[in-house]
C-alpha cells in the first residue's frame, strides 16, 4: 500500500505552504516524522539542497531505518540561466555534494528542479541529457527526472531521458492526466509522480478558514467540494487522497506533513476504500487560481 507514497521533506526545514502555522521544526519533531514514516512502510524520501538541512536529516535515518530511495534535486547554479551552460565539473560537484550529506553512495532519482532553464528545444539541451545519461549509466542514479509545473515542460529534454515527471495533480488540477501528449510519453515507459495533491492543505481546509481571500474562484470552487463532502459523509481529505493514490496514471504520489499525526492520518484515508465517484468534474486546471503562484 505505502510502496506508491514519497515522503517529501520540505515542510520539515522550511516555512513550505499557505496553511501552516509557519513555526519551524526543531530537529527531534523532524525525525519523529522521518522515523514514523519508515516504521509505516514508507521508504522513499524526496529533498533538495533547497529544503535546508531536510538532507542533513535523511542521513540520519539512511543507514538506521528501512530507507531505500532517495530523490533529490539539481537546481540552477548562481550565475546560469540554463543547465545546458552548467560546466560538467560544476555538475559533478554538486552531485558528490548531495550524495555527502544524504551518507549514500547512489540515488533513485536525480529531477532538474527549474523547468526554466531548459530550452524550449530538446536539441538544445544536449549536454545536460548528456551528463544525465553518463551518471544513470554509472549507477550513480537509477532514475533522472523533470520536476514541471506545465504539461509542455516535460517535453524539454531528447526522448529516452527522463524516466520521471513530478507534476502538480490534484482533484482541482487534473491537466496532466487530461492531456493526450502526457497520456502518451507515459505509454511509453515514463512514470508520473503526483505532487501538490492537497494543493498546500488547501483542499483538506474548512472554507470558513480560508486563507486566501483575493483568490475567489479557487474559494468558491473549495466551498462547493467541501460542501459535497459534507453531503455524502466523507472528508475532503479521504476523497483528494483517493483521486490521486488510485488514478491508474499516476505511479506515486508526493505528501508532506509538519507532523507524525499528520502523516498517520493521510496514511489512514489513503488505506480507506475507493469511493467509486466520478471525480473529474472537480478540474479545476483551466482557471489560473490553481497555480500557486498566482496567489500573491
Amino acid at each position: 500500500m505505502f510502496n506508491k507514497i514519497v515522503l517529501g521533506t520540505a515542510q520539515l526545514t522550511t516555512s513550505y505552504g499557505v496553511t501552516g502555522s509557519g513555526a519551524s521544526l526543531n530537529v527531534e519533531q523532524s525525525l519523529d516524522i522521518l522515523r514514523t514514516a519508515s516504521h509505516c512502510g514508507i521508504t522513499r524520501f524526496d529533498t533538495s539542497p533547497l529544503y535546508g538541512s531536510s538532507q542533513l536529516l535523511l542521513s540520519q535515518i539512511t543507514n538506521t531505518e528501512r530507507c531505500t530511495e532517495i530523490y533529490t534535486k539539481l537546481s540552477l547554479p548562481a550565475g546560469y540561466s540554463y543547465y545546458d551552460d552548467i560546466p560538467f565539473s560544476t555538475l559533478d560537484t554538486h552531485l558528490e555534494s548531495c550524495l555527502q550529506q544524504l551518507s549514500v553512495s547512489n540515488l533513485e532519482c536525480l529531477y532538474l528542479h527549474d523547468p526554466n532553464g531548459l530550452y524550449p528545444n530538446p536539441l538544445s539541451n544536449s549536454r545536460i541529457a548528456d551528463w544525465l545519461l553518463s551518471i544513470r549509466t554509472q549507477s550513480v542514479v537509477r532514475r533522472c527526472g523533470l520536476s514541471v509545473y506545465q504539461t509542455s515542460e516535460a517535453f524539454a529534454l531528447p526522448q529516452g531521458i527522463v524516466d520521471v515527471i513530478q507534476a502538480p495533480v490534484s482533484i482541482y488540477n487534473q491537466s496532466f492526466l487530461l492531456s493526450p501528449d502526457i497520456c502518451h510519453l507515459l505509454a511509453s515507459g515514463t512514470k508520473l509522480f503526483a505532487r501538490s495533491v492537497l494543493l498546500q492543505g488547501l483542499i483538506a481546509s474548512d472554507p470558513a478558514c480560508w486563507p486566501l481571500p483575493n483568490v475567489k474562484t479557487l474559494q468558491s470552487h473549495h466551498t462547493s467540494f467541501y460542501n459535497h463532502c459534507v453531503l455524502i459523509n466523507t472528508s475532503p481529505l479521504t476523497l483528494a487522497l483517493q483521486f490521486v493514490f488510485n488514478h491508474p496514471l499516476v505511479d506515486s504520489i508526493l505528501i508532506g506533513v509538519r507532523s507524525a499525526t499528520e502523516l498517520l492520518e493521510i496514511a489512514k484515508n489513503i488505506n480507506s476504500p475507493p469511493s467509486g465517484l466520478d471525480l473529474e468534474a472537480w478540474d479545476l486546471s483551466f482557471s489560473s487560481d490553481i497555480n500557486p503562484a498566482s496567489w500573491s
